[in-house]
């Protein structure tokens, strides 16, 4: 009895959240699994062999953990199916948030933005587990992102947000990401040893005078190379015949044509501006730099994310399916803690118009 009140709560609570009508489904979102990313093992740095989970969380400085175990089991969409030997998108989460940081490292000296390489401690009771982390073995390799100053594109809410859409959508081609704590002077103490110029950049465009800032661990993925040629996978896209693209093409192809409705949703306009679609030598792409994501709808924003969509002549049937059957509850319960009430009604807005693009002006084929 106590649990049906609970959920009849929780209806009329999300009833009043000002993002539209809940339907009669959206009640089972707590009874969501966490899909799976399905590669083999020996080609995927997603997963680990183990049956333990990394329980150890940093309480020193530089780096400082962020949520108990308990508040974590709450926080998670692990369900109780979780494959025992296995490492899901979940535990990576975790450990990005929680574990021992053994290293800090500035990760460039170039660009307009400054971010740091982190390994993070994969351990428990039996020692080290295998990692990404190839500096440090037996670490996990992550890139620490800052907000900067006067860069729309540098939101490490962005990141996170993008990661928890993705799984939520079973789209496992965005890299997990969690929110991290690290000592401002510590990373500021790094760079005058590096590179003063770049501190001098630091001061300006991040720092605070805090004591600790507050940024996104995205997961670093090992194997992976810059993906540029992007021209005549979007042509056959872009097409209502097709170009000729050979089966290996046509697979990227279909990948980019997911990420653009992903897009869509997230209101990132940055995706095709350079550096921001990896490749690896399987034929998989590995979207990154979502920071541009969630931000205030500017008129030429929106108006750049709607031009790409009506270029679109073949889009992925299943994967608009699985948007339209993500519920706004879902969407809410999983983006509450990490965006604003405003940014989560403007994704559901956005699915909305994408959905009902879909249904009553689009003019192309499914694949």
């Amino acid at each position: 009895m106590t649990s049906i009140l609970f959920y009849l709560f929780l209806s009329i609570l999300f009833q009043f959240a000002g993002c539209g009508e809940i339907s009669s489904q959206d009640n089972d979102f707590l009874s969501f699994q966490l899909f799976h990313i399905e590669e083999d093992k020996n080609r995927s740095n997603f997963l680990f062999s183990t049956e333990k989970r990394s329980r150890s969380r940093d309480t020193s400085v530089p780096g400082k953990g962020t949520g108990s175990d308990s508040d974590w089991q709450k926080k998670c969409f692990c369900s109780a199916n979780t494959q025992k030997k296995r490492w899901n998108s979940c535990q990576t989460e975790k450990v990005l948030a929680q574990g021992r940081i053994e290293n800090i490292i500035p990760a460039q000296l170039t660009g307009r933005t400054i971010k740091f390489y982190l390994y993070i401690a994969l351990e428990d009771k039996h020692g080290f587990f295998p990692g990404n982390g190839s500096y440090l073995p037996g670490t996990m390799k992550a890139i620490f992102k800052v907000k900067h100053r006067g860069m729309d594109f540098t939101s490490p809410n962005a990141e996170i947000a993008a990661f928890k859409l993705a799984r939520l959508l079973q789209f496992n081609q965005v890299p997990p990401a969690a929110f991290r704590r690290l000592s401002e002077s510590y990373l500021l103490q790094l760079l005058k040893k590096m590179d003063l110029k770049k501190a001098n950049k630091f001061k300006h465009d991040v720092y605070s005078g805090n004591n600790l800032i507050t940024g996104a661990a995205v997961y670093y993925s090992d194997g992976f190379t810059n993906f540029e040629s992007t021209r005549i996978y979007t042509d056959w896209l872009f097409k209502k015949k097709d170009t000729g693209l050979g089966v290996s093409r046509k697979k990227l192809a279909k990948q980019m044509g997911k990420v653009i409705l992903f897009d869509f949703l997230t209101g990132n306009y940055d995706r095709f501006s350079g550096g921001n679609i990896m490749k690896h030598k399987t034929g998989r792409l590995l979207f990154i730099d979502h920071g541009a994501g969630f931000g205030a709808g500017r008129e030429w924003k929106k108006q750049k994310a709607w031009e790409l969509l009506r270029k679109l002549k073949k889009v992925s049937e299943e994967f608009v399916a699985r948007i339209s059957q993500l519920s706004n509850v879902k969407i809410k319960r999983c983006l509450k803690d990490t965006l604003s009430e405003n940014q989560i009604c403007e994704i559901i807005n956005r699915k909305k118009k994408l959905l009902e693009y879909l249904n009553n002006k689009y003019k192309g084929s499914y694949y």
